[in-house]
């Protein structure tokens, strides 16, 4: 479940994977912005205009067209939460986790991924983001890892919202050669290092497109877990818990 800008569902990286679609990004959240493609809640076009989350979903589980995701027999469900110029609002990512949360046995969801944020946490966050925190929770007690990306201010103090989130995978960026990136934050609450420089996966355009950033790297841990998930319900017929996904990455 990808929550991000949304996605291009013509690329030929995602044909017949997209199970689902929503746009919880109003255009009166935003005064007028634009956002769905309607006024409504719950529009089912998650159609990208800016790229980023075309980009991040082919990260995760692109197949063709010149993109490899790390999971690419990966199906997806898309969540888009911003306008074109890639603002959005914590409430609508808090709805968009509810979401997948709510429809995970439907549609088999067993990682969300969230490379957007805000704000600047030297700690735990949870106390200032209640609502949003309360869903991750309830997404990790219903065996569903979430992962975001911690921010690219160069900061080895700071980290972004919602990667402070307790419950949350934290994830840094790192080079090609296992170097840490230049712009990644990183601090006691990052979880780990995932590649995140330079990397090349789908645009909005149908093409490809070269990015580089922690919102490149969460994806790369999204995709790991996803085939985690896969082979233990393949060996043993029941999924990793939230904590046996943690305690394995």
């Amino acid at each position: 479940c990808v929550i991000d800008t949304g996605i291009n569902s013509s690329h030929t990286a995602f044909t017949g994977r997209i199970l689902a679609q929503k746009c919880f990004c109003d255009a009166s959240d935003l005064g007028g912005a634009g956002c769905c493609q309607d006024t409504t809640n719950e529009d089912d076009d998650a159609t990208d205009d800016h790229g980023h989350g075309t980009h991040v979903a082919g990260i995760a589980a692109g197949n063709g067209a010149g993109v490899i995701g790390v999971a690419p027999g990966a199906n997806l469900v898309i969540m888009k939460v911003t306008n074109s110029a890639g603002t959005g609002l914590f409430s609508d990512i808090t709805q968009a986790v509810n979401w997948c949360t709510s429809n995970s046995s439907l549609y088999n969801i067993t990682v969300i991924t969230i490379s957007l944020g805000g704000g600047s946490y030297t700690a735990a966050c949870d106390s200032d983001y209640t609502s949003l925190s309360q869903e991750i929770s309830t997404a990790w007690s219903n065996n569903i890892s979430v992962t975001v990306a911690a921010g690219n201010d160069a900061s080895t103090t700071i980290m972004t919202s919602p990667a402070c989130i307790n419950k949350t995978i934290s994830v840094a960026s790192s080079s090609k050669t296992d170097s840490i990136a230049s712009d990644t934050n990183r601090n006691f609450l990052t979880d780990l290092f995932a590649t995140g420089v330079s990397i090349l996966s789908s645009s909005k355009s149908g093409s490809t497109e070269t990015r580089s950033g922690t919102s490149m790297a969460a994806p790369h841990v999204a995709g790991m877990i996803a085939i985690l998930q896969q082979y233990k319900n393949n060996v043993e017929g029941r999924p990793l818990t939230s904590q046996e996904v943690n305690d394995t990455i």
